[in-house]
């Protein structure tokens, strides 16, 4: 969807919609205002007198389709602190923007950031040193944008230096609104925030005046007299303390801090990912125990990403700085909002619904939803893991909106596959982005509790664990009958990915995989279903006649395999296009959040071998173990089975599966990968590594090589012994290669916006 073509109510679509303010200073006709809405959060208000239709209010928005971030990911990352002790105990951290806004300052640039001024968070200009430290701590409220764009345009225009502050949705609108102006942007330095999510300021405000703290005019959300980790949150008026509280104890920072108190677009956040919008980007470097033990990080630690070459100028102008050199990954598992926007939970809605009816003191709220964790929150967690095999297990706030909520069905909870619960993590990780509240349908048509049932239990606990952790799921479904309950609340239905569409796998059941059970008005589509198989050659006339029917019902077909839009239409007689496998639609940094979990020990030469079906390999019928000896032997380390290792559950031996963190992890930091599965593959791909897919012709090739084909990869198929040691010798250019995934991502998620946005989009 192109920006200028859609409607000008996005602009103020909660689920979208950050605050930056861009769209009032970009409109020509003055239409539109900012405006406090029932959560207290300021949203634009259009006047549809003044309002013209020209739509430059969604065309320069961030939030809706104008993507204002860098291309890759950082150039460095580096933990930092600043030497002066007084001014890095002042700050939240390792006082790194405070010193940064001093040389810039010292040099005749202007800073501008957040202060507390007036009983209120907004954004100020500072350009003389002994006016520094009000722009210095966290401010855990939105601030006031006010007129500060125009104000930053007038110093640009008036050829001065500017270093601008505030989270990404700030920056992304400043940028916005300079572009929409045409402004020379050559003197402007921006730093993004690792941002959390923000706060109403609505619920700030009465807080304090509740407390009897409105004319307070010092208030320090991360004072570190008690400690970096462990800071309070401390107010004073004149020099004499109205307040200090412990991290723990304070309601207001616990539910800031359990998202009860956040702005609705946080949790759908466009900027959680380690592509970012400013020149630097800066936070807490909270693993720094962990990955420089050396480092005394007792008064704190900053974590600086260099994203463009402004802001490598910027971190290489700093005087008076320590600092040391981490990697990105590292960078990356050290802060959620690195990765993925934070969790939204029910207790989001329910806050606000009391709020807004102002239902009791605000006091009394903040305790209520932010309440400490009980003494036995392991046996009830415990409880809640193997209630989620049957129950709704539900992450996410609901959407009042039926047309944002979208149903997926795949093959994640039919097996103890790695690869088909990614599948439905990567899908809902997708939708969530596209603005859209996705749930995985727990649908087990052949559930019964056995023996083997209890055995598959245990051996697949891990991946239980992983799917309580990240999916949003329904209750069990185990009939057509079932699955026909969710017509009540959710019109949209979503098929895939992997082998969902082969008959071997869906059997009797097949009319579920194809939506029968969906009302007539139910929107169908596809996202890169499999048939598994080149050829069509496993059902019967009969059921391939009713699949055929009930394909017509599809409003949009997308497949993973260039053999499966030929099955379609030859076979289904229906239109379809190619789309990359949903695995593939999200890049390394957004899996940090899954792997960063994994206490798999990774360091040293290895090979990790992830192996699955038969133990044939290839045509002259080498096997999968010789295949890992002989790349043990080359990259002269360990081949590790990175999937599983042989238990003995209620007297019988069978695998016991690793945790997906780890398996995740495993690949990423091998020397080389050998594998026979589709998605440990991809995985291999996502994370750069020199890799070997092995010959599986019974179970069907062609899903590999559809994929293979079109990122210029042919060759890490093999088939024999000579061409997989022809891949041990080779490298792979993951530039071109990228670049090639690129393009297909971009495709893909087209279709999927296309396709879930518009009913008969692929008709």
């Amino acid at each position: 969807m192109k920006p200028k073509n859609a409607p000008i109510s996005r602009v103020t679509d909660p689920r979208l919609c950050t605050g930056c303010s861009a769209c009032v200073f970009v409109c020509p006709e003055k239409a539109i205002s900012m405006l406090p809405d029932s959560e207290g959060f300021l949203r634009p208000s259009i006047d549809s007198e003044k309002c013209v239709g020209c739509r430059k209010c969604v065309g320069y928005c961030p939030a809706n389709g104008m993507r204002i971030g860098n291309a890759s990911a950082p150039i460095f990352s580096r933990a930092a602190y600043a030497d002066n002790m007084g001014l890095r105990m002042s700050c939240a951290s390792g006082g790194i923007f405070s010193r940064l806004a001093e040389i810039f300052v010292a040099n005749g640039g202007t800073a501008c950031g957040a202060a507390f001024i007036g009983g209120e968070v907004r954004h100020v200009f500072v350009s003389e040193g002994e006016k520094l430290p009000v722009l210095r701590t966290s401010k855990y409220v939105q601030s006031k944008m006010g007129d500060t764009y125009l104000k930053a345009e007038k110093i640009l225009s008036d050829g001065g230096n500017l270093l601008f502050s505030g989270t990404p949705c700030q920056v992304a609108g400043l940028r916005a609104f300079l572009k929409s102006k045409r402004s020379d942007t050559s003197r402007l330095f921006c730093i993004d925030l690792m941002c959390h999510g923000i706060p109403s300021p609505e619920v700030f405000r009465r807080y304090m005046h509740d407390n009897g703290w409105s004319n307070a005019d010092y208030v320090n959300f991360r004072d570190k007299s008690s400690g970096w980790a462990s800071y309070s949150f401390k107010i004073s008026e004149n020099g004499r303390i109205l307040h200090c509280a412990h991290v723990s104890e304070e309601p207001y920072l616990r539910a800031f801090l359990t998202s009860a108190t956040l702005r609705q677009s946080c949790f759908c956040c466009q900027y959680a990912s380690m592509r970012r919008c400013g020149d630097l980007t800066v936070g807490d470097m909270w693993n720094v125990r962990r990955a420089l033990p050396e480092v005394d990080s007792r008064a704190g630690v900053s974590l600086i990403l260099a994203n463009t070459p402004k802001g490598v100028e910027l971190v290489q102008s700093m005087d008076g700085v320590t600092s040391f050199e981490v990697s990105n990954d590292i960078a990356a598992q050290s802060n959620r909002p690195l990765y993925a926007p934070v969790l939204e939970t029910p207790r989001r809605r329910k806050f606000f619904s009391e709020f807004a009816f102002g239902r009791g003191p605000v006091n009394s709220l903040l305790l209520k939803y932010s309440a400490k964790k009980s003494r036995f929150r392991k046996l009830r967690k415990t409880f809640a893991l193997f209630k989620s095999l049957f129950c709704e297990r539900k992450l996410f706030d609901d959407l009042s909106d039926p047309s944002k909520r979208v149903a997926i069905l795949n093959l994640s909870y039919d097996c103890h596959n790695f690869g088909a619960v990614l599948v439905a993590y990567s899908l809902q990780s997708v939708l969530i982005k596209l603005g859209y509240l996705p749930s995985i349908i727990n649908y087990y048509p052949d559930f019964k509790i056995s023996a083997s049932y209890l055995r598959g239990l245990v051996a697949g606990l891990n991946i239980i664990k992983f799917k309580y952790m990240f999916l949003n799921t329904t209750r069990m479904y185990v009939s057509q009958a079932g699955l026909r309950k969710l017509n009540k609340r959710i019109k949209t239905f979503l098929f895939g990915s992997d082998q969902i569409w082969r008959y071997a796998i869906m059997g009797k059941n097949y009319p579920a995989y194809f939506g029968e059970f969906a009302d007539d008005d139910a929107k169908l589509v596809s996202y890169a279903a499999s048939f598994g198989k080149e050829k069509w050659d496993e059902a019967d006339p009969g059921d391939t006649g009713k699949m055929k029917e009930l394909m017509k019902r599809f409003s949009a077909v997308s497949v993973r395999e260039d053999s499966g839009v030929k099955i379609c239409s030859d076979v289904f007689e229906k239109d379809s296009v190619c789309v990359l496998d949903p695995t593939l639609l999200l890049d390394r940094w957004d899996y940090t959040g899954i792997y960063s979990l994994s206490k798999a020990v990774v360091s040293g030469n290895y090979v990790a071998c992830s192996f699955l079906g038969a133990d044939k390999a290839g045509d002259d019928v080498f096997s999968t173990a010789e295949a890992a000896e002989l790349a043990s032997k080359y990259f002269g380390g360990p081949a590790r089975d990175i999937t599983k290792k042989k238990i003995k559950i209620f007297g019988v031996e069978k695998p016991f599966y690793n945790g997906v963190p780890e398996w995740i992890s495993l690949i990423a930091n091998s020397s080389f990968v050998l594998t026979n599965s589709f998605h440990c593959m991809a995985f291999a791909i996502i994370f750069g590594r020199e890799f070997a897919c092995l010959d599986t012709s019974n179970r069907g090739n062609e899903r590999m090589l559809s994929l293979l084909s079109r990122l210029g990869l042919e060759g890490r198929f093999v088939k024999n012994r000579i061409e997989l040691e022809s891949a041990f010798a080779s490298k792979i250019n993951y530039g071109e290669v990228y670049e090639k995934l690129d393009a297909l991502k971009k495709n893909s998620i087209a279709f999927l916006t296309r396709a879930l946005s518009k009913a008969d989009a692929y008709k």
